[in-house]
């Protein structure tokens, strides 16, 4: 698999520099899973495109985490894409309702990886340095 160079923002050279280098590690082993390993090479393809579906400003992305590849590729994305990851708990009813109300995130990734995009744009002022929230 050919890896091309991920459609990175500003954002993410500045502060990530090693994701946007994530397929420069070719077939090297990025994720074990009980399935199978998931080169570095296909980690980034896979990551270019949920980057894709998750373009545009700057915005507070819900996550809702799972001990999935799906969950580690949604966040590197939304990192890539330099958005600002609530990660939440997988809840039997989707992303905790207490956070989303509380949090009121711009975009809502549940854990089998459906995007709901609630605004364009955000409604929060992020630091530029702001990455990640951890309940």
């Amino acid at each position: 698999m050919t890896v091309t160079p991920a459609a990175t923002s500003t954002r993410l050279a500045a502060g990530l520099p090693w994701l946007a280098s994530l397929g420069e590690h070719g077939d090297q082993a990025a994720l074990i899973t009980a399935s199978g390993v998931l080169s570095h090479a296909d980690l980034a393809g896979r990551v270019d495109e949920v980057t894709e579906r998750l373009a545009g400003p700057r915005r507070l992305v819900l996550l809702e985490g799972t001990n999935t590849v799906t969950t580690v590729v949604t966040y590197l994305a939304a990192l890539t894409a330099g958005h600002v990851v609530l990660l939440a708990a997988a809840g039997a009813s989707g992303p905790s309702e207490a956070l989303r109300a509380a949090y009121d995130p711009d975009i809502v990734v549940g854990a089998d990886a459906a995007i709901e995009v609630v605004r364009a744009e955000s409604a929060h002022d992020l630091h530029p340095d702001l990455a990640l929230l951890l309940s």
